[in-house]
């Protein structure tokens, strides 16, 4: 997928009049062919009949949230903002799975009145939230599930038992037993372990700790479960040196634990990342280049404003990046890339091999389709927003 993505950008960049030199920077493109390949290549690597869920942080643009409607998609929302962005799109929050450890009384009950599919059940506090919204809307309650804690560390950014994220499994037995009493039923659980993993055999691992936790629940709870969300987890390498998800040893993995695993139970899967990371590449404009010692440091008129991915989790990793709409000449050197904003703060990566630039040079950053835009700081400074643009395909 990634050699994939990545020629596929090559391309375009080559082709006279993607990229006039009158185009507006810092901007995002995306891909409509990547984003359905992705959905393909994610959704056929799954058990037979899992549902895979987008998660709109990875990226809420309203043409990449109609795309993944029309493959049958769930959605993933964390907050209100999320769920009135589904609302206008798509007419209803029938399709929205609430995922989120903080959600106000009023938003819940907004939610409820508009029809809201799931909501994922996060603490002893949210169960006096249900209890007193379904007192007022009866006939309208979505479907119920609990997130369940990992009980041990998992690879990966680690969301496990010391992280602010779902109950134990002992909490999750009582919160069922507690909400049946008011005639609320729980449809099952959820867990969401580690993040942007390459390891197929971690995301294994942990779908097979929470199926275990989920077994334990439903025999002590006596409760038919219909649905188990598993999370994901699926990584997309941003940086040069990040590894690939293969996703046929993906499907090997996943496939003996469905089949093993309590029949009649809808399993759930989400992505945000994977789906729209590689179908995504921001384009820059260098502003000023200047030789320092060992390297050559650039600045850009996009940073940390409207791409918060890097800032948050490459530590300044060498990025994938290409020099758009002329040749490269001259040897590669190392340069270290910055944004534009007035603090140190404001960096890309260091070390990446470039020929030498010149101001007016366009530069594209790739793998940039999931947590860009909405990610940065676009209120620091107040620097002007990134803009997109959504290739058909």
């Amino acid at each position: 997928m990634r050699k994939k993505c990545e020629a596929f950008w090559q391309r375009w960049a080559a082709e006279p009049g993607n990229l006039s030199a009158t185009l507006e920077t810092p901007r995002y493109f995306y891909s409509g062919e990547l984003l359905t390949l992705a959905w393909h290549a994610l959704h056929s690597s799954l058990p037979a009949d899992a549902q895979l869920l987008y998660s709109l942080k990875a990226n809420p643009h309203p043409t990449i949230v109609r795309y993944f409607a029309e493959h049958g998609a769930l959605f993933d929302v964390a907050s209100r903002g999320e769920m009135e962005l589904l609302l206008a799109t798509q007419g209803s929050l029938q399709r929205a799975v609430w995922i989120s450890p903080c959600k106000r009384e009023a938003d819940y009950l907004w939610a409820v009145q508009h029809g809201l599919g799931a909501s994922v059940i996060d603490s002893r506090e949210e169960i006096g939230t249900v209890r007193r919204v379904a007192a007022t809307q009866p006939d309208t309650m979505p479907s119920y599930l609990l997130r369940v804690q990992r009980r041990a560390a998992s690879a990966g950014t680690s969301l496990w038992a010391d992280s602010q994220f779902g109950v134990t499994l002992d909490e999750a037995i009582e919160f069922t037993h507690t909400l049946r009493r008011d005639g609320i039923q729980i449809a099952g659980l959820h867990g969401y372990f580690a993040s942007n993993l390459f390891a197929e055999q971690e995301i294994a691992q942990n779908t097979q700790d929470l199926m275990a936790q989920a077994l334990t629940w439903q025999a002590s709870t006596g409760t038919s479960m219909r649905v188990l969300d598993v999370g994901g987890g699926f990584g997309w390498p941003l940086g040069v040196e990040d590894g690939e998800l293969s996703l046929p040893r993906l499907r090997d993995c996943l496939a003996p634990l469905a089949a093993e695993f309590s029949p009649g139970t809808a399993l759930w899967f989400e992505s945000g990342r994977f789906l729209t990371a590689g179908a995504g590449v921001l384009v820059l404009t260098v502003m000023s280049v200047k030789e320092r010692p060992g390297t050559t440091s650039v600045v850009l008129d996009g940073g940390m404003n409207i791409f918060g991915l890097p800032s948050m989790r490459l530590g300044f990793r060498p990025l994938t990046v290409i020099l758009l709409a002329r040749e490269w000449a001259g040897p590669l050197q190392p340069h270290t890339l910055f944004g534009p904003l007035c603090t140190p703060g404001d960096k890309f990566c260091e070390k990446v091999l470039l020929p030498p630039l010149k101001a007016g040079d366009r530069l594209a950053i790739l793998h940039a389709g999931a947590y860009g835009a909405t990610a940065g700081r676009s209120s620091f400074l107040s620097f002007p927003d990134a803009h997109e643009t959504v290739l058909a395909g």
